[in-house]
């Protein structure tokens, strides 16, 4: 459908794009610059979810047992479990939702990330220590 000699198209006319890793801003015209390193500009699921770490778990644990108590609050007295079951699924995806998220946002530099640059760094160190 696309071929390679096709110049690339940009979202906002007058812009030129660059396709090289290297020089990457992705960033919105008008909107600060990412604060932090990015350290996957595209990353995929599994490098998300083995960056969510106990913080990320706390909080989601934190917003489904929130969303649980609401349910149980909001319920008739002798009807309390199923709103609170409905509720607790609920909060259950938006809590993995809320640590997929934030795992998403520190690989991509958009919150503070200092373990996953670290852990980039050590990775690209050994493996140019096993070439």
């Amino acid at each position: 459908f696309f071929s390679a000699s096709q110049p690339k198209m940009s979202a906002y006319p007058g812009q030129h794009v660059t396709d090289t890793s290297e020089n990457v801003n992705n960033t919105v015209p008008g909107k600060p610059s990412n604060e932090y390193p990015v350290v996957s500009r595209v990353p995929s699921f599994q490098q998300t979810m083995g960056c969510i770490d106990g913080g990320d778990v706390f909080n989601g644990v934190a917003i489904s047992a929130g969303s649980a108590m609401f349910g149980w609050c909001i319920g008739q007295p002798g009807r309390r479990r199923a709103p609170m079951v409905m509720s607790l699924l609920m909060g259950v995806a938006a809590g993995g939702l809320y640590a997929y998220s934030s795992a998403a946002g520190r690989l991509t530099g958009r919150f503070s990330n200092f373990k996953e640059v670290q852990r980039m760094h050590s990775l690209k160190w050994t493996q140019e220590s096993r070439s």
